[in-house]
């Protein structure tokens, strides 16, 4: 079951970057197949970020954590706030925003461990 969420998950994504030519280190990948499970897609504002995050820099650039970190955070909360109503929202938002800073650490650091 794992596998095929994955796989799905996964030609989504690489259609998303393939076509935005945006090209994800594993641990960049991984983290928004992650976040995939947990919203489902990945929403408009998440992909606009990650756009723009390319645009000039690659996976690798040293700058991306200091430059889009709160750009991304912003974007993904968002796009998940457009996923669910407000009284979900409103009860498991604290573990919906852990959860997204977990996948940032993933994304920026390559790690899972929360300095955020």
């Amino acid at each position: 079951m794992y596998q095929d969420y994955v796989n799905t998950n996964l030609q989504s994504l690489n259609a998303f970057t393939i076509e935005n030519l945006i090209w994800l280190n594993q641990n960049q990948l991984d983290a928004l197949i992650m976040h995939r499970h947990l919203t489902y897609r990945l929403g408009s504002k998440t992909q606009a970020t990650l756009i723009e995050m390319f645009k000039d820099a690659d996976a690798n650039d040293p700058n991306l954590k200091k430059l889009y970190w709160d750009n991304l955070f912003n974007a993904m909360l968002g796009d998940l706030k457009d996923t669910v109503n407000d009284a979900d929202y409103e009860i498991y938002k604290d573990g919906w925003t852990s959860r997204i800073l977990d996948e940032l650490e993933l994304f920026f650091d390559g790690d899972e461990i929360r300095n955020h």
